[in-house]
């Protein structure tokens, strides 16, 4: 069974747990670690743990002021969302709605179709909100080969449930696909990834895979499933227009009330007040110092973040000029529509005629 099963197998005990006055913590995984191969994150603010007052089971990603982005399969009995690199001594913010994909379904293997889920927060989030890949995702160049970036709260083994934990690595291919690893088949509404020593793990369930692209990460993917031993391979829920205009975008409208800051795929700067990014959608017009801090920068990292940052020089996704040495850095030297300055040999996506790495299909 994979883990995301597995887990909501676990979840619903938890529920029937709590409405007893028994209540336990959610389900910890007896698996080896979270976001295999990956560091500890308190730099993606955006990212958060989903769960109820009595701990987090799963992650997500808050994508306009009231709403947040998770699995399908994390769906039932979500009342909080936890802000902070760790669950312990979080912030939280009420859950006041949480809608499951109708087209949510089960398919062999115990995996899952149109695994998303959103939540509507009582109150604007404490952070700014991530942008959403609005672009179809393919098989090309442009998706599969570059590192991706994935982010989310699952059990490590040497600590539980609770931190929030980043790493880096490619997608093997976008579905539909024969099965392959742990899946008896790849639907088109999956993201496949296979990659020795890293992967995601039960609890990072929701989380972020983000493409990078203009020197922007863009949520492009859920964490849906994997392996049992969360070693071999997982599979992601896309996130992409396809899916935003299929689900997405009109809880997005519903949730937000018609704010015009709110993502829709429409940049209104009027919205970039205080130094800080209030329009997801504005963020590819903010990387340089220009005053406003756009944390969706991130190849290379907006300097006008500095101030809130912990350090970025490990392999968190997160290209930082300011580091003596950043493997962010060097990894994203090649044509792939990030322009990082100072290379070795210079980076093609910064001369002359460079590469678009823009969103248009």
């Amino acid at each position: 069974m994979t883990f995301a099963r597995r887990f909501r197998a676990a979840l619903v005990a938890a529920i029937a747990t709590w409405a007893c006055g028994c209540l336990q913590p959610a389900d910890r995984n007896q698996h080896s670690a979270a976001i295999v191969g990956g560091i500890s994150d308190p730099n993606h603010r955006y990212v958060v743990a989903v769960g109820y007052s009595g701990g987090a089971f799963c992650s997500g990603t808050v994508i306009s002021k009231h709403t947040v982005l998770t699995a399908g399969h994390c769906i039932g009995g979500v009342t909080k969302v936890y802000f902070g690199p760790t669950v312990s001594g979080a912030t939280t913010v009420d859950v006041v709605q949480q809608v499951r994909d109708p087209m949510y379904a089960d398919i062999c293997d115990n995996d899952a179709t149109y695994d998303l889920g959103i939540l509507k927060l009582a109150q604007a989030a404490p952070t700014q909100a991530a942008p959403l890949l609005r672009a179809t995702l393919d098989n090309t160049a442009r998706y599969v080969g570059p590192s991706w970036v994935w982010v989310g709260y699952g059990d490590t083994g040497a600590g539980g449930f609770g931190r929030r934990r980043v790493a880096t690595f490619p997608i093997t291919l976008v579905g539909p696909a024969p099965g392959r690893g742990s899946l008896c088949m790849i639907p088109e509404t999956l993201i496949y990834a296979q990659t020795a020593g890293r992967s995601t793990c039960n609890g990072d369930s929701g989380g972020p895979s983000f493409w990078v692209g203009g020197g922007v990460e863009y949520e492009a993917g859920v964490t849906s499933s994997g392996d049992n031993s969360c070693m071999l391979d997982a599979s992601q829920q896309r996130s992409d227009q396809p899916y935003i205009n299929q689900f997405i975008q009109a809880h997005i409208d519903s949730f937000e009330g018609g704010d015009p800051c709110r993502s829709d795929g429409v940049c209104n700067e009027s919205c970039n007040t205080g130094g800080q990014l209030g329009d997801p959608d504005c963020a590819a017009n903010h990387c340089g110092a220009d005053g406003i801090c756009a944390e969706a920068c991130v190849a290379p990292r907006d300097p006008d973040c500095a101030a809130l940052d912990s350090s970025n020089c490990g392999d968190n996704g997160v290209c930082d000029l300011s580091c003596a040495s950043d493997p962010d850095c060097d990894r994203q030297c090649g044509a792939d529509g990030n322009c990082i300055p100072g290379c070795a040999t210079p980076d093609p996506d910064c001369g002359p005629g460079a590469a678009d790495a823009g969103l248009d299909d």
